[in-house]
């Protein structure tokens, strides 16, 4: 099911990927905004409700040496928000996760 969701969105098709929980729907969307930030510098917005969730997606990218992603939520200092927002207009940023 990844694999088709992931070849749809890489193809510039519109995708809606229903998975329970635990079944990698992340990579459903990390791996089409990483390409898409690597071929044309495209930044890719998440919301998630979840910070803790949010935190933990972009932790796991770091440890997989890939710095290209920030969080911004209520949780953030406001140097750190700054920092965040400051990469993102430097283009820096592929992946934006935001809390409503």
């Amino acid at each position: 099911m990844q694999q088709s969701i992931v070849e749809a969105a890489l193809a510039g098709e519109h995708v809606l990927g229903i998975l329970p929980t635990g079944t990698g729907k992340s990579l459903c969307y990390q791996i089409p905004a990483l390409s898409r930030y690597d071929k044309t510098g495209a930044l890719t917005v998440v919301i998630s409700p979840l910070v803790a969730l949010m935190a933990d997606q972009i932790a796991g990218l770091e440890q997989h040496n890939i710095g290209c992603s920030v969080a911004v939520n209520g949780l953030l200092s406001l140097p750190e928000r700054s920092d965040a927002l400051d990469r993102v207009r430097l283009g820096d940023v592929g992946i934006l996760g935001a809390a409503p």
